[in-house]
């Protein structure tokens, strides 16, 4: 990173800036060009490793491409202010950023998948335990995408 004075190294504060993340984007290989997609998200942490979660339609170019190469990059973030300056190159902006690479996987055990489908609910605000009908596993896809390396980066002074 070139920016050392920003790159975040802290496990916790990585897992604060996931827990401030709405969307994560995915980093595909679609042949020859990269294809990004968005997606919900929740996640677990155990001994320092982070495992994501989402759900997706039960086929699709996404499901398509990460079939092909499971293998993905990601990046999630979140613009805090945009700090004014007197001449335009002197604007910038305060943000905080995750990136990594991972290895994702197709949940297709029920409940592996409603397990999954718990964190994304939690992740998202909703309180209780979640339940769901049965058929509606069969009708979408539920993955995970196990973190191999992840860092952060913030640029949070005014």
């Amino acid at each position: 990173m070139r920016r050392t004075d920003r790159e975040i190294t802290e496990f916790h504060k990585i897992i604060d800036i996931i827990d401030r993340s709405d969307v994560l984007r995915l980093g595909l290989t679609d042949m020859d060009a990269p294809y990004i997609v968005p997606v919900n998200f929740g996640y677990t942490v155990e001994n320092e490793t982070i495992t994501f979660y989402f759900h997706s339609a039960a086929e699709g170019r996404k499901c398509t491409l990460m079939e092909n190469n499971p293998h993905v990059c990601f990046e999630m973030d979140r613009l805090i202010h945009i700090v004014e300056g007197n001449i335009p190159c002197n604007w910038t902006a305060n943000f905080e950023s995750i990136i990594g690479y991972g290895t994702i996987t197709r949940l297709t055990i029920l409940d592996e998948q409603k397990a999954a489908m718990d964190t994304v609910m939690r992740k998202n605000g909703y309180k209780g335990a979640p339940t769901y009908p049965d058929a509606i596993f069969s009708r979408m896809a539920m993955y995970k995408l196990t973190v191999e390396k992840i860092s952060g980066k913030a640029n949070t002074h005014i």
